[in-house]
Order: C-alpha cells, then sequence, then structure tokens
C-alpha cells in the first residue's frame, strides 16, 4: 500500500479519538498491522515521505504525531474522568432487553389519531433535537474516593493529608552525627587466619589427704576350723525298702459261651428274615420289607 499524508492522518484521528490501539486504529482505516509497523520503522529513520501537518501546520513526523495522538485520548480520559466526579454518570435502562423510552406528558390519555392531529408523535415518545427516541437513564452519584483523590490533586493545600512532627529538645544537647570506622573484612590476601591459643588447664582448688591403709592379721584357715574329712551322713539299718506284692489269680467259672441265635419254630417271617440278614453278607442287607422289588436286590456302594 501507498503511503499517502491523507491515510497517516486518519489514523492519528482515529488515536486521538480514544482507540489507544495503534494497530486497531491502522485497522478501522484500512491499514494493515504489518505496513503500519513498517511506516513507523521508515518514520523513525527520517524518511520525509512521513512528515505530516498534524495537529497544527508544522509538519511533524508520522511516529511522534501518534504520539501527541495518545496525550490527546490521554486527556480525554482525565476530563470524563473529571466530570464524572462533578455530575456522576448515566446509565441507561433497559427492560427484558429492550430499550425503554420517555412519554411525553402531553400525549398522556390520548389516542395516536389525537396525537397526531395536534402535531405530536402517534407513539407518543418524546423525540430529541435530531429527531432520535430519548430513552430513559438512571443518574448515579460519583464515587467518593474519586471525588477525594480530585480535591486532593487540585487543592492540596486544604484536602491533602499531613502530618506534622515536633521534636522539642531542652537543655545542653549537643546533636551530631558519629562517624563508625568499618571494620575491613579478611581476604586471601592476608594469608591464613591466626591459630587461637590453648585453652588453660583446670587446677584443683584443695589437695586430696592421701589414704593410710593398715595390715590385717592373717586368722585361723577355714579349713582347720571345720576340718579337712568329709562327715558321712549316718545310716540306718532298720529302714528296709518296701517290696512288691503280687496277688494270687484264681479262676473260679469257665466264661459263658458267645451267644449263638438259634431258629425256632415259632419264630414269624419277619424274624426269620431278620436272622438271615443278620448272619449273610453285609453288603447284602436291605432295609426294604419282604415282599418288595428291592427285598432281594444287593445294595450298591454309593447307596
Amino acid at each position: 500500500m501507498l503511503v499517502s499524508e491523507e491515510k497517516l492522518v486518519e489514523i492519528a484521528e482515529a488515536v486521538a479519538a480514544g482507540q489507544l490501539a495503534i494497530s486497531r486504529a491502522a485497522i478501522q482505516c484500512g491499514v494493515a498491522r504489518r505496513t503500519l509497523f513498517n511506516w513507523l520503522q521508515q518514520s523513525q529513520a527520517g524518511d520525509e515521505r512521513y512528515l505530516i501537518r498534524w495537529p497544527g501546520d508544522e509538519p511533524i513526523p508520522f511516529h511522534r504525531a501518534l504520539a501527541v495522538a495518545r496525550n490527546i485520548a490521554s486527556l480525554e480520559v482525565r476530563g470524563n474522568f473529571e466530570r464524572r466526579c462533578l455530575i456522576g454518570h448515566e446509565e441507561p435502562v433497559f427492560f427484558q432487553g429492550k430499550p425503554s423510552f420517555v412519554e411525553m406528558e402531553e400525549c398522556v390519555g390520548l389516542d395516536e389519531d389525537t396525537r397526531e392531529m395536534l402535531g405530536y408523535p402517534r407513539d407518543g415518545i418524546l423525540r430529541d433535537r435530531f429527531g432520535r427516541r430519548v430513552q430513559h437513564t438512571i443518574t448515579h452519584a460519583p464515587p467518593v474516593a474519586a471525588v477525594v483523590k480530585f480535591l486532593e490533586s487540585r487543592f492540596p493545600d486544604e484536602y491533602r493529608p499531613r502530618s506534622d512532627q515536633n521534636i522539642n529538645v531542652n537543655g545542653g544537647l549537643n546533636v551530631g552525627v558519629m562517624a563508625v570506622p568499618v571494620q575491613r573484612l579478611p581476604t586471601r590476601s592476608d594469608g591464613p587466619p591466626p591459630v587461637p591459643p590453648p585453652p588453660r588447664r583446670p587446677t584443683i582448688a584443695a589437695p586430696i589427704a592421701e589414704a593410710e591403709f593398715t595390715e590385717v592379721e592373717p586368722g585361723p584357715s577355714p579349713m582347720a576350723v571345720v576340718g579337712t574329712e568329709p562327715i558321712a551322713d549316718p545310716v540306718d539299718d532298720a529302714f528296709q525298702p518296701p517290696q512288691p506284692t503280687t496277688t494270687e489269680v484264681v479262676i473260679r467259672e469257665a466264661p459263658p459261651p458267645a451267644y449263638q441265635p438259634t431258629a425256632s419254630a415259632g419264630m414269624s417271617n419277619l424274624q426269620r428274615d431278620l436272622l438271615a440278614r443278620l448272619r449273610g453278607d453285609p453288603m447284602q442287607r436291605s432295609a426294604n420289607p419282604i415282599g418288595s422289588v428291592k427285598a432281594v436286590k444287593p445294595l450298591d456302594a454309593g447307596e
């Protein structure tokens, strides 16, 4: 894109209007970000093609013009802040996402035809001098802290807090500054540090008296008193150890013979069947009654 003074002035005007981001201001004017920084680099290099007559009639480089534009925008910010400290700020009113408009007092209670006949808008909404509808607003009071800061900056003698400290010195007192010598720390060039002397050996306050020992006279030997021969225990000849006694087993009669069940003529069929089962093989026994199918069937190992 070819550089032109009109395009450079347009970018400076956009920055002064409040677009402090110069890249966004250039995009609003149809200039790419890369092109803008290329122009700034050429302007700082002293290229005369980037001299513009803004904000006055004297030509100045483009990069200096952008700095002036940012200062103008900063002054505008401060002016808006001071205005808010004076009268507060207004906030538009919305209801259910739609703006709320001011009704004309003259049109209250009149229908649309009557309003139009009297020269008022048919909707009865108040218009400004440009013919646009006037929206309801809420006026908020200025913040107290902001007002205090503004007064401190404008009237420092009256509103800026200050503290006075009075120090009264009575009597003949000389107040001065005492210079303390700085102790130099040892370095490697001074050599190794001195070795401190060994500690003093502790001394005993009073001498210890020597203990006296006397020899003990030898006495009789314990063996001489007791005797060298051992004394045997007395033996009692009348004591005899007990002897075990045996008891004679006498069989008076023979043991009874083993029980042998015999068949009897007066036994019933059930008794005979039970007796036959007792005499037979235990695996052939069955708990089924006589005459059933399993009465003669041998029992399996798993049953």
